[in-house]
């Protein structure tokens, strides 16, 4: 530190300076089933692989380096890569996100996104960058620098084709472009400047009455992959040259021989005829392409990748979640963190490796963290008091794991729980613990019974009491949700708005319960009830289709929960921390408000279309169906529907505190909205801007940052006049975790 500015630094802030102090950093981290692989391409030193959420460099062995949304990836699933002549690793995203890699970052556009384009697939020409979209094709001039590049031009009308056909790949051969769609495939001059693309007349066409997947050029012919077959293009029509009936996409030449990939498999020519090569160990056939990498052939699929030896595609997998759309989220005793999703998830996380439950077909033997399971519905989860995994599905009942490999069923056929529809089909849509440990399980759609509850987790020797429509207050077992307190027993319904029953502390015996139900006439915002959560006074948060509620503790009122103005009102998870704080999933985003703040922060994706800066944060996705807290780690996970976000925040993740300014020096304007950013502040801290002299020109309360971390200022004091040239003193001060002063230069 410069000695002429310590002597003009206050004592009190001094010593705030001087300490290094612990703090838990907010880190994010993100989680994504890489396996899911949608695209591929190979360079003479690695293999790129487009996954959902995110882009693998591989060297083909053991190195590998992953860019997701942290780095700048503009949305979940990577549908396309290519490399241009100045090296440059180009992307594009089925959700229109288009970008490339730079060092360890993926400078992106959400040009496309934001135009409600989706991106099938890219082509790099000399100038420009050709793109095929789910509503024709598009030209996007690279820029350099931030900008990325812009849409220079969108054919919308290929020919004879219907307006914004889905156009599926691009191949670019001589002085002509083909484009593979559904309904056939398009040609046009290459030469952009020259002709008017934009006139459909410019476009020649092949119909088919099948869908074109990809165009390749190999042995002097363009050949088309397609629904029914591989198909070549002479003149202006289609040849059908093999494998009629099976679905392609492109192929390439390895060792001297033909393959073929796409939805119905790998295929290789021989010298009279076409035969499959077959994928061991992994569930499907199906590939989504082929590359070579030091001599040898690799195959990349929805559920793992293969090599190519003696003759056939040999399986495995690279350590990640399994599935997408993750429902929910649980501590087992151990530790261990797990999730679930909707697509084949059931996954747990150690902190070091995940390992997953799948009903999938694969050959557990070949994948040492992969384990058989009979259900991929599992759609709720819950530990108990001995660190058990509670799991519910949507149709094969509850199981209760003791290990990865060991585990017991709750169906219809070994408890009171009834099927909803059909023979067996038993759905648990939530499972919950209170306090004396005995787990409530709802059994929706169920004819009869609504509850069944097993004393003290017991599932062997105890006759669990039953909740029955019949006989008792509850109406229907169209249950979504559930929430536990005292003797209180929250239940939200599809449609029937919120029931609370007081058990009085005896779950063996309904009939001296009492039952009071919530409707829209007692304030709630709709009768559909998706999330329940109680904080520690006993508070009842509601999260419904029409936004959020309270039931404050003791009271028969229903209060409305204000969230900001651009925010949705459609809850879908609700969470309140170890420290009151609490948050709110959407399917645009999580709103949080600290325990002693009033007002919500909004923290959003970086490639979301309509968040404002400050919300652009580690968030996967905004399409949040789980919020937990890890209690023994601090950290928060979001259960979203591409993957797992994972913020560290609390105790046990513990770093130095360390907050930025940015830009320093501060440059002021009147009139021109000049904001200086602060980050790294703790949720709970409190900032002041401090003159030299050690007064306080603003100062912004506990709960400003919020867990985005940022606090931004326009160089204003408390009466919203400009403050004066000079230097100035950044102090974070948190009540939990200490405090930092930091030094600036504000400049007019």
């Amino acid at each position: 530190m410069n000695s002429a500015i310590t002597k003009l630094i206050p004592a009190y802030l001094l010593a705030i300076a001087l300490l290094v102090l612990p703090l838990s950093a907010q880190t994010w981290q993100s989680y994504t089933d890489i396996n899911h692989i949608y695209s591929v391409l190979a360079t003479p030193e690695y293999i790129y692989l487009g996954a959902l959420g995110g882009i693998i460099q591989w060297d083909g062995e053991n190195a590998m380096s992953i860019y997701n949304n942290l780095s700048g990836l503009a949305g979940l699933k990577v549908s396309s890569l290519a490399k241009s002549s100045d090296g440059k690793i180009w992307y594009s995203t089925s959700e229109g996100g288009i970008g490339y890699i730079s060092s360890s970052t993926l400078p992106s556009s959400t040009q496309f996104m934001e135009n409600g384009f989706g991106i099938n697939q890219i082509v790099v020409d000399e100038a420009v960058l050709w793109v095929a979209t789910n509503k024709g094709v598009s030209l996007f001039n690279p820029i350099g620098g931030n900008q990325i590049g812009e849409i220079k031009e969108t054919y919308l009308k290929l020919g004879d084709f219907p307006y914004e056909t889905n156009c599926r790949d691009i191949l670019l051969l001589n002085d002509s472009v083909y484009v593979a769609t559904d309904k056939g495939i398009a040609k046009a001059p290459r030469d952009y400047l020259a002709h008017n693309l934009l006139d459909p007349s410019s476009w020649q066409n092949i119909t088919t009455e099948f869908i074109i997947y990809g165009l390749f050029y190999l042995y002097d012919k363009i050949y088309a992959g397609t629904e029914d077959g591989l198909y070549s293009i002479i003149g202006d029509s289609l040849t059908e040259e093999a494998l009629s009936t099976y679905s392609l996409n492109e192929g390439i030449v390895y060792n001297d021989t033909f393959f073929v990939y796409g939805g119905s498999g790998v295929f290789k020519q021989g010298t009279t005829s076409w035969s499959r090569v077959n994928v061991r160990d992994l569930p499907y056939q199906s590939s989504n392409g082929l590359a070579v990498l030091n001599g040898e052939l690799y195959s990349f699929h929805s559920r793992g990748y293969t090599r190519y030896r003696n003759g056939e595609l040999k399986g495995y997998r690279f350590n990640c979640p399994i599935g997408d759309y993750f429902q929910d989220f649980a501590v087992d005793g151990s530790g261990k963190v797990w999730s679930c999703g909707r697509n084949n998830s059931l996954s747990f996380y150690d902190g070091f490796r995940w390992t997953s439950l799948t009903s999938l077909p694969f050959n557990f033997s070949s994948f040492p963290y992969l384990y058989q399971f009979p259900t991929t519905r599992v759609y709720t989860l819950k530990a108990d008091h001995q660190g058990r995994i509670w799991c519910g599905s949507w149709g094969d009942g509850a199981f209760v794991i003791t290990n990865p490999d060991s585990f017991y069923t709750i169906t219809d056929t070994t408890s009171p729980l009834e099927p909803a529809a059909g023979e067996h089909y038993v759905i648990v849509s939530d499972i919950e613990r209170d306090a004396q440990g005995n787990m409530w399980l709802a059994n929706y759609g169920a004819p009869a019974t609504a509850l069944v509850v097993y004393p003290k987790a017991d599932i062997e020797s105890t006759e669990p009491t039953v909740y029955s429509i019949s006989s008792t207050g509850i109406t229907n077992s169209e249950i979504y949700c559930l929430e536990l307190r005292g003797n209180y027993v929250y239940i939200g319904f599809k449609e029937s708005g919120l029931l609370r029953i007081d058990h009085k502390g005896s779950i063996d015996n309904p009939d001296d319960d009492s039952y009071r139900y919530f409707t829209t006439s007692d304030g709630l915002p709709t009768n559909t009830i998706n999330v329940l959560e109680v904080d520690s006074a006993g508070n009842l948060f509601i999260g419904t289709d029409g936004g959020l509620a309270k039931l404050p503790a003791g009271f028969d009122i229903i209060e409305e929960e204000i969230l900001p103005s651009d925010f949705p009102l459609q809850i879908t998870a609700l969470l309140i921390d170890s420290w009151g704080n609490l948050w709110v999933g959407t399917p645009g985003g999580v709103a949080y408000k600290s325990s002693e703040g009033t007002e919500f922060q909004v923290i959003r994706s970086f490639y979301s279309t309509y968040a404002e800066y400050e919300q652009k944060q580690g968030l996967l996705s905004d399409m949040v169906y789980s919020i937990f807290e890890d209690v023994n780690t601090g950290a928060i996970w979001f259960g979203t529907e591409g993957g797992i976000s994972r913020l560290a925040v609390g105790g046990g993740e513990m770093s130095k505190l360390s907050v930025d300014i940015y830009p320093n020096p501060f440059y002021v304007e009147y009139g021109e909205g000049n904001l200086v950013r602060i980050s790294g502040v703790p949720s709970d801290a409190i900032v002041r801007i401090i003159t030299v002299d050690g007064k306080v020109v603003r100062e912004f309360p506990g709960g400003s940052a919020g867990y985005s971390g940022i606090i931004t200022w326009d160089g204003t004091n408390r009466e919203g006049n400009f403050v004066s040239a000079g230097i100035y003193f950044c102090q974070v001060v948190s009540r939990k975790l200490g405090g930092q002063v930091i030094k600036f230069a504000l400049i007019r």
